[in-house]
C-alpha cells in the first residue's frame, strides 16, 4: 500500500467530541470503503481484473435484457442469451450501441425495474457542442462511484488537502455569484464528505483571461483545476505579463484534449506539474493519470473499456481505435458497449505494475480529424512554432480551426486587436506548414469576441464540418 502524507490520514468524524479514531458520514463511509477495495484491486493482475469486470457486466446485461426494450429487442433479434456471456470473445459479440440510438431511443434504453438500493435516479445532458446533446440518467449508486474515483485522483498525486484549490470551471446557473471570484471553506462536498480540507476558490470560466490571471495572483493557490484550453490561456498571460504563482504546484486539466505544449508552459513558468483525466458526462471517469509514468489507467473497477479498430477487432498497444465502454453500475439506463465518439491509443502494461488497462493518448473524436484532398483523414497538429507566431501578435488567443472545404480552412480567433496584413499572412504561412505543406489550404481568419468560441466553455482546436458521423462525443 502506498505511503500516504499525513494530511491525508486526516479523516473528517462528524461524532461531536470525537476527532480520532474518526467516524465519517454514511457517504463517507461507503466512499472510504469502495477506496479501500480499489486500493487492493489497482494491484490485481489483468486477468483477475478482467474475471472482475465480466462478472459485473454479466449481471447489468441480464438486468438490461430484462427490464429495458431496447435490449431484449436487438439481443432476441440475433439469438444472444446473456446467461452466454462468459468471456471477452463473447462479450465483443454484442452490438455497438450508436450515440444516435442514444439519442432517439433514450425511453427504450430507460430500465423499468432499477433497484430501489441503487438509490434516486437523476438525468442531466452533454454540453452539445456539436448541436447534438444527449440526454442521460444515473443512480446514487452511479454517483457515489464517481466521488470514489475523484478521491482516489487526488490520492493518487498525493495532494495535499490542506492547500488552497483553485476552481475555474462554468458554473452555469451560478455564473453571476463567482464572475469575480469566491472564496469558499473546504474543497468541496466530494471531499469534504472523507477528509479535512483547505479552502478552495472558485471563479466562472466565461470571466476574462486577464481578470482571472488577477485573480490567482491573488488567491495563489497550491492547485489549479480548470479546462485545458483555459490553462493554456492563463500560461500565455503569465508569460506575456511576467508574473507567476509562487504556491503553485499542479494545474488539473479536464473537458477537454490536454497539448503537450501546455505541461512545458507549466513547467517553466511556475515549476508545477499538469495532470488530467479522461472522463464523460454521461459514463463518468474512464481513465485517470498515472502519477509515476503518466499513461492513463482505465478505472476498471467502474467501466469496462475497449479499443477496436474499423472491423471491431481490439487494437494492440500502439494502434489507435475507437473507444467502447460500458459503465458497470448504471442500472438506471445501462449503456452497454456504447461508442462515446473518441479515438484513443492503446498503451503496454504500465511499469507501475497496476493491472489496468493503459491509453497512451486520447486522439480526439473523428470531426477532429482533418479530411485530405486524396479523401483519406488524418490527425491535424498545430504545432508550437504556429502558437508562438499567433502569441506574438495576439495576446492570450483563444482559437479554432475549422475546415469548411477540402482545402479551405478558417480560423476563429477570440480577439478585440485588429492585425495588418502582413501578420495575418504570417498566420496564414505558419498554419499551412503546420497542418502539412503537401497542400495548399486557403484560410480565412474570423475575428470574434470573447467567449463566442465555445458557449459550453469546451473548446477544440480543430474541427472538420466534413466529416459527418453519428460517432460525435463532447469530452
Amino acid at each position: 500500500m502506498m505511503d500516504e502524507p499525513e494530511h491525508h490520514q486526516r479523516v473528517k468524524s462528524t461524532l461531536a467530541g470525537n476527532i480520532w479514531p474518526a467516524i465519517p458520514s454514511t457517504e463517507g463511509s461507503q466512499m472510504l470503503s469502495l477506496l479501500y477495495q480499489m486500493e487492493q484491486s489497482q494491484w490485481f493482475d489483468p486477468a483477475t481484473l478482467e474475471k472482475q469486470q465480466l462478472q459485473q457486466a454479466k449481471i447489468l446485461l441480464q438486468h438490461a435484457y430484462s427490464s429495458c426494450d431496447h435490449y431484449r429487442t436487438i439481443l432476441d433479434e440475433q439469438a444472444i442469451n446473456p446467461d452466454d456471456i462468459n468471456s471477452m470473445q463473447a462479450w465483443r459479440t454484442l452490438p455497438i450501441l450508436k450515440r444516435t440510438t442514444v439519442q432517439e431511443s433514450k425511453d427504450r434504453l430507460l430500465s423499468n425495474s432499477t433497484p430501489k438500493s441503487h438509490g434516486r435516479i437523476s438525468s442531466g445532458n452533454t454540453s452539445g457542442s456539436t448541436g447534438q446533446p444527449l440526454t442521460y440518467h444515473k443512480t446514487e449508486l452511479s454517483q457515489l462511484i464517481w466521488k470514489a474515483h475523484t478521491v482516489r485522483d487526488h490520492l493518487w498525486h498525493r495532494r495535499d488537502f490542506s492547500k488552497k484549490i483553485a476552481y475555474i470551471r462554468d458554473m452555469q446557473k451560478q455564473r453571476s455569484r463567482f464572475s469575480e471570484g469566491v472564496l469558499i471553506p473546504g474543497w468541496g462536498p466530494v471531499t469534504n464528505a472523507i477528509y479535512e480540507t483547505g479552502p478552495s476558490a472558485i471563479m466562472d470560466s466565461s470571466t476574462p483571461i486577464e481578470q482571472q490571471c488577477r485573480w490567482l495572483i491573488e488567491t495563489d493557490p497550491t492547485y489549479l483545476l480548470s479546462y485545458a484550453s483555459n490553462l493554456e490561456a492563463i500560461a500565455n498571460w503569465f508569460k506575456l505579463n511576467n508574473h507567476t504563482l509562487p504556491s503553485l504546484q499542479e494545474a488539473l486539466s479536464f473537458g477537454e484534449l490536454l497539448k503537450p505544449d501546455t505541461r512545458s508552459l507549466y513547467r517553466d513558468l511556475f515549476e508545477a506539474s499538469v495532470s488530467s483525466t479522461y472522463s464523460s458526462n454521461e459514463i463518468g471517469y474512464l481513465a485517470l493519470q498515472c502519477h509515476e509514468k503518466g499513461s492513463y489507467h482505465v478505472q476498471t473497477e467502474s467501466v469496462l473499456l475497449e479499443i477496436v479498430d474499423s472491423e471491431g477487432e481490439p487494437c494492440l498497444p500502439g494502434e489507435v481505435g475507437r473507444v467502447i465502454v460500458t459503465p458497470l453500475h448504471n442500472f438506471a439506463m445501462p449503456l452497454i458497449r456504447y461508442e462515446i465518439g473518441d479515438y484513443a491509443e492503446l498503451a503496454t502494461p504500465c511499469s507501475c505494475k497496476r493491472g489496468s488497462p493503459t491509453i497512451s493518448q486520447v486522439m480526439g473524436r473523428e470531426r477532429n480529424m482533418l479530411r485530405l484532398p486524396d479523401g483519406s483523414s488524418q490527425w491535424p497538429s498545430l504545432n508550437s512554432e504556429f502558437r508562438g507566431v499567433l502569441l506574438s501578435l495576439i495576446t492570450t488567443p483563444r482559437f479554432q480551426v475549422v475546415q469548411t472545404e477540402l482545402r479551405k480552412l478558417e480560423l476563429r480567433i477570440e480577439t478585440s486587436q485588429s492585425l495588418p496584413p502582413s501578420g495575418e499572412e504570417r498566420i496564414r504561412e505558419a498554419l499551412n506548414k503546420s497542418i502539412g505543406e503537401q497542400y495548399a489550404y486557403s484560410i480565412k481568419l474570423h475575428y470574434l469576441n470573447s467567449g463566442e468560441l465555445s458557449n459550453n466553455h469546451k473548446l477544440e482546436d480543430f474541427r472538420s464540418e466534413l466529416i459527418q458521423s453519428d460517432r460525435e462525443q463532447t469530452v
